[in-house]
């Protein structure tokens, strides 16, 4: 696991943990929660659209070199 995805996997945790004792009572406020979430889903996109971009900047690159072989 790279540290990226040990980060994902924390704040996960941490919203999920949040839904739940907001769900049990005596916890943080609706807002607090909705901006744990919302964090969570940022940097969880932020992540895989990074590792999207390094796949298709190795797919250029393979084109590039079929291209030029012929």
């Amino acid at each position: 696991m790279t540290l990226k995805e040990i980060i994902m996997w924390i704040l996960i945790i941490l919203s999920m943990i949040m839904v739940f004792w907001y769900l049990l009572g005596n916890s943080p406020t609706f807002e607090q929660t909705l901006l744990g979430i919302l964090l969570t889903l940022s940097v969880t996109i932020l992540i895989k659209l990074s590792v999207l971009e390094t796949k298709f900047r190795f797919l250029a690159r393979d084109f590039r070199i079929h291209i030029n072989k012929k």
